[in-house]
């Protein structure tokens, strides 16, 4: 411990120096602490994401638009990189830029809300009623997006949805949390996307998100060409953590 020269000479910085507990990765003492609670959780009966097996879902509408839901899901979230890469265990897909939801079918019930537990309901009713249509209890991750004159999503126009009446809204998926009351979210990656896949079908409102494997590079170079975000780099064998801000 030192002693830091100030006027109350009060304050200490601590050092710690390196163990065998010491780590080469980014740390976050906050996202381990609610990683392991998560863990925890998820070795009991984890009552967020396993519901009771239903194959008919009732659309049930909340009485308040917007409000916060209980218990809701949050996403797993990604890490900035200013690099991009070719590597063959990883996959990639395009960036919407969109509103991030969460799409809980099941139980009698739909839920539809963002990744801060709004209902996004009300607000997107065509979004529901296609959800309706999935006769299977599951939890979905994807991203909101309104597309524009040339089919590319447009966040400005999305945030005035109700004034762009013209434009296709679009909610594509590109997880799956939750098959049938069998949690997923220990399954890789890849396994994950291919159940999805094969659970959304084809559909003009509900989508899966298709990803490009291993050349990152190329994909890079040609969303940029088109004045498009970014992409999101994916590793294949990769476990979902919600809530979790993870480099995979």
């Amino acid at each position: 411990m030192v002693r830091l020269k100030n006027e109350d000479g009060k304050s200490w910085l601590l050092g710690k120096h390196r163990d065998k507990y010491s780590l080469d990765t980014d740390y976050n003492s906050e996202h381990f602490s609610r990683h392991k609670k998560m863990e925890d959780k998820r070795a009991e009966d984890d009552k967020r994401i396993v519901r009771p097996k239903k194959t008919t879902a009732k659309i049930i509408h909340p009485s308040v638009i917007g409000r916060k839901l209980n218990n809701p899901i949050k996403p797993m979230l990604a890490s900035v990189s200013e690099n991009i890469f070719d590597y063959t265990d990883w996959l990639y897909e395009l960036k919407l830029d969109g509103y991030r939801a969460i799409a809980e079918l099941g139980n009698e019930e739909i839920r539809l809300y963002s990744r801060n537990g709004l209902s996004f309901f009300d607000k997107y009713p065509v979004l529901s009623e296609a959800l309706k249509k999935i006769k299977h209890n599951a939890v979905l991750d994807g991203e909101i997006v309104l597309l524009d004159e040339v089919g590319k999503p447009s966040f400005q126009k999305l945030q005035h949805y109700e004034a762009n009446p013209g434009h296709p809204l679009v909610y594509y998926f590109f997880d799956l949390l939750m098959l049938n009351g069998f949690d997923t979210t220990g399954l890789e990656l890849t396994k994950r996307k291919e159940l999805l896949k094969k659970l959304l079908g084809k559909n003009k409102i509900i989508k899966y998100c298709a990803h490009i494997p291993d050349k990152g590079s190329a994909f890079y170079k040609k969303v940029v060409s088109q004045n498009m975000e970014a992409i999101i780099a994916k590793f294949k064998n990769s476990t979902y953590h919600p809530g979790i801000r993870s480099k995979h």
